[in-house]
């Protein structure tokens, strides 16, 4: 369970971080990703959408901390608890 949990946040960190980078830069924006096709006719679209990593606000754009990263594995290591649990019960099913 632990060790499931640290896989998990050791795969999915660096894959959404870099996949997020990805998605707001050039590469995001076209038909597949439609990364740049949620803005609406009132809205008026400038450079200030793809300026994500520049915010400070701890608000809207909370910074990577130790605490962040903690109370995530704890969530992992929840959910791959229930996950595993649920798993084991689901075996014992018989036909």
């Amino acid at each position: 369970m632990f060790v499931s949990a640290a896989v998990f946040m050791a795969v999915f960190v660096p894959t959404q971080w870099y996949f997020s980078e990805f998605m707001i830069g050039p590469g995001g924006q076209n038909a597949f990703f439609g990364a740049d096709r949620h803005w609406g006719y009132a809205d008026r679209v400038g450079d200030w959408t793809y300026r994500f990593w520049d915010q400070t606000s701890p608000r809207w754009n909370p910074p990577a901390t130790t605490r962040g990263f903690v109370v995530a594995f704890l969530l992992a290591l929840a959910a791959s608890r229930v996950g595993l649990s649920l798993g084991n019960s689901m075996a014992k099913v018989k036909r």
